[in-house]
């Protein structure tokens, strides 16, 4: 039901802002499942519903989210971007690097240049 969706996405969002679980490379959805004691196949009703995605997709949203925000508040000045890419739960470079430039539609040595060329 339309109730049970907004559920569903009200626990979610308060559960990722506080405990940001997909930071985790195992984080997977029986783990956010038992979290939040919803069955996982009613988040996978929710994710291709509202989201038209699966979890590791959404996942892997969150992840790179994590990774701009990093980047946007100047952490590439301090670590590299492999660095930022594993804090944000990747597991490898490779990985980091092609999901970042399929959502983003840049890499993110290209974003983060655009964002330090952009404050100057």
């Amino acid at each position: 039901s339309p109730d049970k969706l907004v559920e569903i996405e009200t626990k979610l969002d308060l559960y990722l802002e506080e405990f940001k679980p997909y930071l985790k490379a195992s984080f997977s959805l029986a783990q956010l499942s038992a979290a939040l004691d919803i069955p996982v196949h009613h988040f996978s009703f929710y994710f291709r519903k509202t989201q038209q995605t699966n979890f590791l997709e959404q996942r892997m949203r969150w992840r790179i989210r994590h990774a701009q925000q990093l980047i946007d508040a100047g952490k590439d000045k301090i670590i590299t971007l492999e660095a930022i890419g594993l804090e944000s739960g990747f597991q490898s470079r490779t990985t980091f690097f092609v999901n970042f430039k399929e959502i983003v539609g840049e890499s993110p040595s290209a974003y983060a240049e655009r964002k330090s060329n952009f404050k100057l």
